[in-house]
This record gives structure tokens, C-alpha cells and sequence, in this order.
């Protein structure tokens, strides 16, 4: 081994090179032959006996049994007795429990196609390992969405039973006719129940979306894409009656009456925490979903003025980007009261503002919990707080729903002559500048996104009509 006088740095030759690696290629060693030559099954690891949907079933059922529980009344106490969770923890156990359900209506054959195995491979395979990537398939979608096609593969089932209409080839394998009239069926079900707040023309399509959720993620074959065209058109979101759709957007007096009665230590404590949830929702223009999987980063100062940035993930599908948006911590009167009060009624380890509560809301004796709201009851939340905090009567207070806070500020500016360049930012509609990539968009997707802001009803205010007076 030659020493370089310059640098000192010691040079191998290549005989030395040659017998360095001569000595650590003889430690690699070949595995036994009657190892490499073991039957597939023993190489595996697999189960002494072939795996059946009831295998799997079963090993589904054993994940899920440790899981904690966080919906219902068991939640409820889990989450007194201080084991909170957040709203991610309680997304993915949904999931489980949503996807174990509809593992129990799939044959081997369709579980085989999921993994991409043949079905005697699939025999010879761990049934828990089969449920863990079922499971983590799962975390694409909601937990709603696995929901919807359970129920739309279940009513297809009992349809298929009730008439007695053949279907052969591989699992849901049907004629475009068929399919066709299934989803018909359930849609004259709906319009026989409907009722004029719901009128049911809408659930076609959510059984036809349970049924495309199935064929993109268990690659069912059914012709969803071929009856898709011959659906009936439901809902008034075409034409002129679209300007009037929509929720009814949050008056300002509303957010106003929110900024002081969230500080206002004499009010329930529940109330002062869902005051400030709705309050945020609405000076951060977000959707309530979008409340409840929140990140905060930092606050920053902007000539004189403190805002909060944050972002949201997307609850829906955990491929998407989620989003950065900025709150602005004044109030009207250039106080920022309400955010320092309210921040302190959240659980430090919550990634939600709407918490679920146990008593009366109304009570100060009611105490909030460590785990989330569940949907059904953030928009009697909302109305609730609408009463009490701002007067509204509850007639008035009905009209308002989970996606009015978002339109304040868009619906507010619209009114006030703002450009559609910053209704559209306000909004945090597709095509903002302050989205995960930080690029100015495309001037055609801004001038797309502006139409559809112009096209929004100019509503301003209910407050007024209602004789409850300003702040």
C-alpha cells in the first residue's frame, strides 16, 4: 500500500484491492438447497390450510377489535375518561370498520382481484396480511365513500336476488341494461320518499358513485361508464335557478357578535369554543370538514396587522395537496380578543375546533371532550350558536348550514365591488396563488374561477329583514 507524499492519503493497489474484496466475497454465502427449493407455501409463510373470504373476514374483524371506539356514547365516555383522539385517528378507524363491512360482501374471487393474485394464490396467502392492505387501500377515499359503495354493492345484490337477474363472468360482471335498470329502481324509490327539502333526485347518483368507487379500487367489472349518460339529470344546478342555490352566506353582523361573545367569560364555555369554531371558519373562508383537520404553523405581522397561517388537510383522499390559507386575527375593531380567548378552549392536541361535549351546551356546567364533533351535529351546532351568541331567531338561524360561513367573505366582497381576482383568493377556491406549489396559476383557470364567483347570488345580509339590529 503506496502513501502519497503531497497529500498523505494512502493509495491500495489493485492486488491489495483484489484480496480485500476476495475475503468479503467469501463470507456471502448461498441459502440451502432444499431451502430454495421448498414449495411455495412453505416459502411464504403461509397458512396450513387455504385462506377463505370468511379467513379474511375474521382477520378484519380481529384489527378493528383494537381499535379504540369514537363514535357514539362509548366514545363519548372514552374521550371523558381523558383518552382523547383526533379527527385523523377517528377517520382511520372509520375506515377500518366501513372497509370490514364490505370485505363481507366480496367473494375470493373479487378479494383476488384486489391484490392482483389468481385465486389459488390467494388460497395459499396470510388472510391478516390480505386485511392489513385492504385496510391501507382504504386510507385513499374517505371513510364515506367506502360507506357509499357498501351500500350501493348491498342494494345491487338484493336487486339482482329480487329479480332474478343472471350475471356471469367474473364478480359484478352485468349488460349495460341491467345495470341501467338498478339504478333506476333506486331512483323512483327516492322521488316515492322524497320530500320537498329532499326531493331524491340525487340518489342515483350517489349509488351510481358507490358503484365507481368499486370499480376503480376492487376493479369491479360493471359498465358504469356506459349507463352513466343515461341517468336523469337531478337537482337545479343548471339554468337560472343555479344563482339561487347554494347556502345562504353568514351576515357580517353574525361574525361581529361572534367576535365578542367569544371572550365573554360569563357565556358556557361549549358555546365560547363553538362560537370561536365558527367565527374561524369564517374569517379563514373554510369549509367546517376542513375545520376539523387543521394544522397550525405560525402567526405573522403584516403592516401593523397579525395573521394566522395554517393548513387543511383534505379529508376526502390523503393524495390530494392540502391546502395553505392565512386568517386574519383582527376583528372589526381591530382586536384580537376572540383568537386568544378561543385558541385557549381547544385541546392543545386537536386538530379540530369543533369538540364534542358532555351535558347540555347551553349549561356552564357542560364540559367539552378531547375528541371531535361528529358530522351529523356540527350543523345543529352551528344553529345553536347562531341563537344564543347572535339573537337570530330559530327560524332564521334554520337557514344557515355548515357551508355559510365559508361564502361570508367571498359574498361580502362581491357586495362591496371587490375584483374578482381577490374573491377568488378570499374563496380559496382552485387557482389561488397561495396554494401548495406557491405558482401563480394559468390566467384562463383564474377567469374560470372568477365566473364562478360572479355568478354567486349577492346576499348580504338576513339579519336586517329579521328586525335584529347591527352591532
Amino acid at each position: 500500500m503506496a502513501t502519497s507524499a503531497s497529500t498523505g492519503i494512502r493509495h491500495m493497489s489493485p492486488a491489495d484491492n483484489r484480496s480485500v474484496l476476495g475475503a468479503r466475497l467469501a463470507s456471502i454465502r448461498s441459502w440451502p438447497s432444499d431451502v430454495l427449493s421448498a414449495p411455495a407455501r412453505q416459502r411464504c409463510g403461509d397458512p396450513p390450510r387455504a385462506t377463505t373470504p370468511g379467513d379474511v373476514l375474521r382477520a378484519c374483524k380481529d384489527i378493528c377489535a383494537r381499535d379504540p371506539s369514537v363514535t357514539g356514547r362509548a366514545a363519548q365516555s372514552t374521550a371523558a375518561a381523558g383518552q382523547g383522539f383526533t379527527s385523523h385517528t377517528r377517520e382511520q378507524v372509520l375506515r377500518r370498520w366501513h372497509m370490514t363491512k364490505l370485505v363481507a360482501l366480496l367473494p375470493l374471487s373479487a378479494i383476488a382481484d384486489v391484490v392482483r393474485l389468481t385465486t389459488a394464490e390467494l388460497e395459499r396467502r396470510d388472510p391478516a396480511l390480505i386485511a392489513t392492505y385492504l385496510f391501507a387501500k382504504a386510507n385513499r377515499v374517505s371513510h364515506k365513500t367506502i360507506a357509499q359503495g357498501r351500500y350501493s354493492l348491498q342494494r345491487l345484490l338484493q336487486y339482482l336476488c329480487d329479480t332474478g337477474t343472471p350475471w356471469d363472468g367474473a364478480f359484478g360482471r352485468l349488460p349495460d341494461l341491467d345495470l341501467f335498470g338498478f339504478l333506476m329502481s333506486v331512483h323512483s324509490r327516492a322521488l316515492q320518499r322524497g320530500t320537498a327539502a329532499r326531493p331524491g333526485s340525487e340518489a342515483v347518483w350517489g349509488a351510481l358513485r358507490g358503484l365507481t368507487y368499486l370499480v376503480r379500487h376492487f376493479n369491479l367489472q360493471l359498465p358504469v361508464a356506459h349507463v352513466r349518460s343515461a341517468l336523469p339529470i337531478g337537482g337545479s344546478k343548471r339554468g337560472p335557478t343555479a344563482l339561487l342555490a347554494g347556502a345562504n352566506p353568514l351576515p357580517p353582523e353574525a361574525l361581529a357578535r361572534l367576535f365578542l361573545f367569544i371572550p365573554d367569560t360569563s357565556a358556557p364555555r361549549v358555546l365560547r369554543a363553538w362560537a370561536f369554531a365558527l367565527a374561524f371558519s369564517a374569517v379563514s373562508s373554510l369549509r367546517q370538514t376542513n375545520v376539523q383537520n387543521l394544522v397550525f404553523y405560525g402567526e405573522l405581522s403584516v403592516l401593523g396587522k397579525d395573521f394566522l397561517l395554517s393548513q387543511h388537510a383534505n379529508s376526502k383522499a390523503r393524495n390530494k395537496t392540502p391546502t395553505v390559507f392565512i386568517t386574519p386575527l383582527q376583528d372589526f375593531r381591530g382586536s384580537r380578543a376572540w383568537f386568544d380567548s378561543g385558541i385557549q378552549l381547544v385541546w392543545p392536541e386537536a386538530d379540530f375546533l369543533w369538540a364534542d361535549v358532555t351535558g347540555d351546551p347551553t349549561d356552564c356546567t357542560a364540559s367539552l371532550l378531547p375528541c371531535p364533533l361528529s358530522d351529523d351535529k356540527i350543523q345543529g351546532a352551528i344553529q345553536l350558536v347562531l341563537q344564543v351568541a347572535c339573537g337570530m331567531p330559530a327560524a332564521l338561524a334554520r337557514l344557515y348550514t355548515k357551508h355559510s360561513a365559508r361564502k361570508l367573505l367571498v359574498s361580502a366582497a362581491q357586495a362591496g365591488g371587490v375584483p374578482w381576482e381577490m374573491c377568488i383568493e378570499l374563496g380559496h377556491w382552485q387557482g389561488t396563488t397561495l396554494d401548495g406549489s406557491f405558482l401563480l396559476p394559468a390566467e384562463d383557470a383564474r377567469r374560470k374561477r372568477a365566473l364562478e364567483c360572479i355568478s354567486m347570488p349577492r346576499r348580504y345580509s338576513h339579519m336586517h329583514a329579521s328586525g335584529v339590529s347591527p352591532v
